[in-house]
């Protein structure tokens, strides 16, 4: 631990004699404390607008220290300009990031400046294409016989020609706007490139045979008329293919997304039919060893209440071996056949403990086992699985099947006549 240097100074100047040479200091043949120098403190990342304060000031900047003088120049002009350029900065970033933050006081968003050359050059070529397509469109509807002038206010006449393009060149354009169109579905988006694809076509073919004719390239003679009926069939074409088109669009925007609300609310579910002529009682609470729940669809979840009747269908199938089926998710499968969970389980149990005490392995057959419980190889998979732990863990009951009602009936009163329903459960 190093003494202060105030410390050993005020000592010093009490007794008049330099400090001892037993210093703990001087063991290391390390300097007296009061000989050592403070460490200079590193100056800190010059400011934006530093330099600049820097050469107005024309001298070394250098970070002053409260136990030195400052060796700056008395403030002048030149400072007064500086300190200007360090306020200056902030006030920028202020006024920028001000411009860049959106109204709603939300946050920063960056602007991106339009290229004009590119939107220039796409305007140049777009009307350059316009005015050409439209002239020889128009002029081969002249071709076809459209003289025809609309009279405007003021003397002023328009050909009728000029529809002709207009209802090409137009359509293709709505056309391609619905093809890029993410809100609509992927079928008005493939009818639209059709359409957008067609216009194109018709565009192409008008206007070559325009060009061709006045060419002189194409003669027509005395098949003016397959022109005149080819030019006369684009207006109704185009309005029927856009009616089209638009139905779709409407279809779209009209067609809602499919309601999350349970089915429940809306309608009354049919509750599930039993095949089955054994008595029927509440389910008990699910504890068994990797118990799955049956599903049940569109069913409205009743509370428990504790079970007072007759033992489970479970119970009086571990000491039976009579398994039941109950019709579960008719409406959702074709194989409405059923079997019980822990009826099931009990079952294949019984049959794992019997072929183990006659001296052979029981092994399953997962196809006989779909076909019996109406589920899937997993679920059969699962179940023999939960069997075999609980062939380990107690002895099925072997009783004959003749005693089923009997037995069913009376499960709470007899207990010693198989496995009890919590180890069955288990």
């Amino acid at each position: 631990m190093c003494w202060p240097a105030t410390s050993v100074s005020a000592t010093t100047a009490l007794k008049g004699a330099p400090p001892h040479d037993h210093h703990p200091s001087q063991q290391h043949g390390q300097r007296p404390v009061h000989q050592r120098r403070e460490p200079r403190a590193r100056n800190p990342r010059p400011v934006r607008g530093h330099h600049r304060a820097d050469r107005l000031r024309g001298g070394v900047h250098q970070q002053s220290r409260p136990d030195r003088p400052c060796r700056h120049a008395p403030p002048g002009p030149a400072d007064a300009r500086a300190e200007g350029a360090h306020r200056r900065a902030p006030a920028r970033q202020v006024r920028r990031a001000a411009l860049l933050r959106s109204p709603g006081g939300g946050h920063m968003k960056t602007t991106r400046r339009r290229d004009w050359w590119t939107l220039g050059g796409v305007g140049v070529v777009a009307a350059a294409a316009v005015i050409a397509s439209f002239t020889a469109q128009a002029g081969l509807g002249r071709l076809a016989g459209w003289d025809a002038a609309l009279a405007l206010p003021g003397g002023l006449e328009v050909s009728l020609s000029w529809l002709l393009p207009l209802c090409v060149d137009a359509y293709g354009a709505v056309a391609t706007r619905i093809t890029v169109n993410a809100k609509y579905s992927a079928e008005t988006r493939k009818h639209a490139l059709i359409h957008a694809v067609g216009a194109v076509v018709v565009s192409i073919i008008g206007n070559a045979i325009y060009h061709a004719l006045e060419a002189g390239v194409l003669h027509l003679g005395s098949s003016r008329w397959v022109l005149v009926v080819a030019v006369s069939m684009v207006p109704p074409v185009a309005l029927g293919a856009l009616a089209h088109l638009m139905a779709l669009c409407a279809r779209d925007d009209t067609t809602e997304p499919a309601s999350c609300e349970p089915a429940s609310e809306s309608a009354p579910a049919a509750a599930p039919v039993r095949t089955d002529d054994a008595p029927t009682a509440e389910p008990s609470p699910p504890t068994g060893v990797g118990e799955e729940p049956v599903r049940v669809e569109h069913v409205t979840r009743v509370p428990h209440t504790p079970r007072t009747g007759p033992a489970p269908r479970a119970v009086a199938a571990a000491r039976t071996g009579v398994v039941e089926l109950a019709t579960v998710r008719a409406d959702r499968t074709e194989r409405t056949e059923r079997v019980d969970r822990t009826a099931f389980i009990a079952e294949l149990a019984r049959q794992i403990f019997t072929a183990e005490a006659d001296g052979n392995r029981w092994e399953p057959d997962y196809d006989e086992l779909e076909a019996r419980s109406g589920y899937r190889r997993s679920w059969c998979e699962k179940a023999v699985r939960d069997a075999r732990a609980l062939a380990a863990h107690d002895q099925p009951s072997t009783t004959s099947t003749h005693d089923t009602d009997a037995d069913a009936g009376d499960a709470d009163q007899h207990t010693g006549h198989g496995a009890s329903e919590n180890e069955v459960a288990q």
